[in-house]
């Protein structure tokens, strides 16, 4: 996600996805209710641990632990490609009857092969040194759809 308050406006794809957001400002009152309820089940509220998904080689071979430290970034940027950063309107999408266009319908629209973002992964914190550098391009290799499982019984 891009941040704990929103954007303000309607375009999913506008900016990136990051696997650490900014943090509440002190004494706000979502940094004494949320942020308070989410260091209920862990320490690093505004961050997604990512080490996972660095834990094998290309190849699928492990890295060990000493190589998994070094190698795995700081955090991740999964930065949208154009043309979809600009793809969906900034303000709220209308059928032809008034209702509502659903943002997993809209993002039904962008076409197999194509290539949605480039994941930037930083190297350190920036304050330490860190730089920014792409890493992958993430690619559609099919449709995009939803499904009876993800939309009825998949919760978070």
């Amino acid at each position: 996600m891009p941040n704990f308050t929103g954007t303000g406006h309607w375009n999913f794809l506008e900016q990136p996805l990051l696997t650490r957001v900014a943090p509440f400002e002190s004494g706000s009152c979502e940094d004494l209710t949320i942020r308070k309820k989410l260091t209920g089940g862990q320490s690093w509220p505004f961050s997604c641990g990512i080490s996972g998904i660095f834990k094998n080689n290309a190849d699928g071979t492990a890295l060990d632990d000493a190589d998994l430290i070094e190698k795995v970034p700081y955090e991740l940027a999964f930065a949208p490609k154009s043309p979809f950063d600009t793809m969906f309107s900034l303000d709220k999408e209308l059928d032809d009857d008034g209702n509502q266009v659903m943002w997993y319908d809209q993002i039904k629209r962008i076409p197999s092969g194509s290539e949605l973002f480039t994941v930037n992964a930083l190297t350190a914190p920036v304050g330490v040194g860190g730089v920014w550098e792409p890493i992958a391009t993430i690619k559609l290799a099919t449709d995009l759809h939803t499904s009876q499982f993800a939309d009825g019984r998949l919760f978070f």
